[in-house]
């Protein structure tokens, strides 16, 4: 580096693929962030700021938060770049490229994570979703499959779709009460009795009831109030299916 005025060593194209290891040891992939800035040695020390900027869709985020669970966000950054060297001739020569690489581990508090999404204004969509269980069990088929046209119909969205959407719900509701008839009534007993199961199983049957407007003429229903309902379905089936 004493030589800055004749020989400096370049750094370009730096990219890095993310990933995550579950508690199962299994590696998720979250796609590739890059850095379009170069990275010049130079005789004295200074900062040369870069960004890796990751790119993907919003998914991709929403299935972090699944794997994450509210533990500090920890990825893995597998990086690559190109390498070369400057030399002052008349005009600065650079040499072939090489490839160089390295890894590293990155982790952010956990309030630190949720204020940069909520910097980014997506917090509300990362964190606040639709839960949509997973494989139903035998049986289960015509629930799940009422739940995925209820969520099809949110995302046809307007007045029509969002109706759909809580007329897909209560059916779905019905089909789950002919495999496991409802409770109508929590138990006759101060409240500080009733369990987990007594309290959802009430969540439950009001959800029935106040989807129940969807089938008669002239009900309307707004986005938030199809969201409400399709969410809560979602994740009275995710519990259920735990």
């Amino acid at each position: 580096m004493k030589e800055a005025d004749k020989y400096r060593p370049l750094v370009t194209n730096v990219w890095a693929t993310l990933s995550v290891q579950d508690g199962n040891g299994q590696i998720h992939h979250l796609g590739q962030a890059r850095c379009d800035g170069l990275f010049l040695g130079a005789y004295r020390e200074s900062v040369q700021p870069g960004e890796l900027i990751w790119s993907d869709v919003l998914a991709a985020l929403s299935y972090y938060e699944r794997l994450r669970d509210g533990r500090p966000a920890r990825m893995r950054f597998d990086c690559s770049g190109e390498a070369c060297h400057l030399f002052s001739m008349s005009q600065w020569v650079r040499t072939e490229p090489q490839a160089v690489s390295g890894q590293a581990e990155v982790e952010y508090p956990a309030h630190v994570w949720v204020t940069m999404l909520r910097e980014l204004k997506v917090a509300e969509n990362v964190l606040v979703e639709v839960p949509l269980p997973g494989i139903p069990p035998n049986g289960w088929e015509n629930v799940w499959q009422a739940l995925v046209e209820a969520r099809n119909a949110f995302e046809q969205g307007g007045e029509p779709g969002w109706s759909q959407c809580v007329v897909k719900v209560r059916q779905a509701l019905e089909l789950w009460d002919n495999i496991e008839p409802e409770k109508k009534l929590l138990p006759d007993q101060p409240r500080e009795h009733w369990s987990k199961s007594d309290r959802l199983d009430g969540f439950r049957w009001h959800l029935r009831n106040c989807a129940h407007l969807a089938a008669h003429p002239g009900a309307s229903w707004s986005r938030a109030e199809a969201l409400l309902m399709v969410s809560t379905l979602s994740a009275l089936l995710a519990v259920r299916n735990q």
